[in-house]
């Protein structure tokens, strides 16, 4: 069975729940640690982090954490960004692969590069 919040208490709480709403509208994805932080370090408050997590988790303000269907997604073995391949991959006995057009370009340049710091 859990204790009754006394009224003292209540209004202790009141201008800093008050404090806490203001933050969560300007940052809505703020979790309680960060919003915490913000109250002691930038507010200058004293204050708990256990007081903040239970003012935020009796008025609904904690952040909901992600569902598992985009945890599963975020997750899955496919990549969500796929590598380009300048040239394909061809089925060769040699090891070294042909150079790009881009490889003559960028010698070229550092070799310009090194002659013109020379100078």
């Amino acid at each position: 069975m859990k204790r009754k919040t006394s009224s003292a208490v209540i209004e202790r709480n009141r201008p800093i729940l008050k404090r806490i709403e203001e933050l969560k509208r300007e940052h809505p994805f703020w979790g309680y640690r960060k919003v915490w932080a913000h109250l002691v370090y930038i507010d200058q408050l004293t204050i708990n982090k256990k007081r903040v997590y239970n003012l935020m988790k009796q008025n609904d303000l904690l952040v909901k954490p992600l569902s598992d269907k985009l945890l599963t997604e975020a997750t899955s073995e496919e990549p969500l960004i796929k590598p380009v391949l300048k040239q394909p991959i061809a089925e060769s006995t040699s090891d070294k692969l042909e150079p790009t057009l881009e490889e003559p370009l960028i010698k070229s340049v550092l070799k310009q590069s090194a002659t013109e710091s020379s100078n």
